[in-house]
């Protein structure tokens, strides 16, 4: 399968409804685009949630003594 950066929109609105039950389960957010996906076959440059959130954490707690 494609990733979803590089479908059609036609072909992006087939696969909508799944991405739309899979949303509570999504780990990884696409650097190019920003969707959101429960795997990182599905997106070009996929980044992992969580080590997103962790950097963006560690970043805004820096210069907080």
């Amino acid at each position: 399968m494609k990733s979803l950066c590089k479908l059609s929109k036609s072909d992006l609105l087939k696969v909508i409804p799944q991405l739309c039950e899979d949303l509570s389960e999504c780990k990884f957010v696409c650097r190019k685009c920003a969707r959101l996906a429960p795997g990182k076959d599905w997106l070009c440059k996929p980044n992992s949630i969580a080590k997103v959130l962790r950097l963006e954490e560690e970043k805004s707690s820096v210069g907080k003594d």
